[in-house]
C-alpha cells in the first residue's frame, strides 16, 4: 500500500437528468479510464425479469456502452486524478458529486490518500468478468480525512 497526503475539490449538484444520461454526457466530454454502474434491481425487462441481469457488465473500461432502457440507480466514472459519482434520486432526476485530486488551497479537503490493489479474480461474477474480461493493474484510490473514508476512486495501474 502506497500512502501520501493530497488535496481534493469535492463539487455536488442536484440534476434533472437520470443516471445514463448523466454519465453519457460527461464521458463524452471526457473519456473515462473507467466505468461503473449499478442497475436498478427492480426494473422489469420485456420477459418479465427482475433482479441481476446477466448480460449487464457494469465495469467498462473507458466510456460504457450500457444498456439505453435499463435505468441505472447509482454509477461512477474514472479518470486519472477525478471521480464522478451519480445517484438516482427516489422521484427523478439525480445527485452528482465530483471529486478531484488538485493542488491545495482555501477551497480543498486535506486527506491522506492511499493506493491498493483490487483483485477481480476473486469474484469475476460479481464485476461482470469473465476470465478474458479480467483489468489488469485495477486499483482502488482511498481518501481519509482523520480516518474516516471521505472518497475512493478506481485506476489502472500506478497512480
Amino acid at each position: 500500500m502506497i500512502a501520501n497526503t493530497c488535496a481534493l475539490h469535492m463539487h455536488t449538484e442536484k440534476d434533472l437528468r437520470s443516471v445514463a444520461e448523466v454519465i453519457a454526457d460527461q464521458a463524452g466530454k471526457a473519456p473515462p479510464l473507467l466505468a461503473w454502474a449499478d442497475p436498478d434491481p427492480l426494473h422489469v425487462d420485456l420477459v418479465n425479469r427482475t433482479g441481476r441481469h446477466g448480460d449487464f457488465v457494469p465495469l467498462a473500461q473507458g466510456v460504457p456502452s450500457w444498456p439505453a432502457d435499463l435505468p441505472l440507480v447509482e454509477a461512477r466514472l474514472f479518470w486519472p486524478r477525478a471521480v464522478l459519482h451519480v445517484v438516482a434520486c427516489e422521484k427523478g432526476g439525480c445527485v452528482w458529486t465530483c471529486i478531484k485530486e488538485v493542488t491545495a488551497d482555501d477551497d480543498t479537503l486535506p486527506a491522506m490518500r492511499s493506493e491498493i490493489p483490487v483483485h477481480t479474480r476473486r469474484d469475476l461474477a460479481r464485476f461482470g468478468l469473465s476470465a478474458h474480461e479480467v483489468v489488469e493493474g485495477l486499483r482502488a484510490i482511498e481518501y481519509r480525512e482523520r480516518g474516516r473514508l471521505v472518497a475512493w476512486r478506481l485506476t489502472i495501474g500506478v497512480a
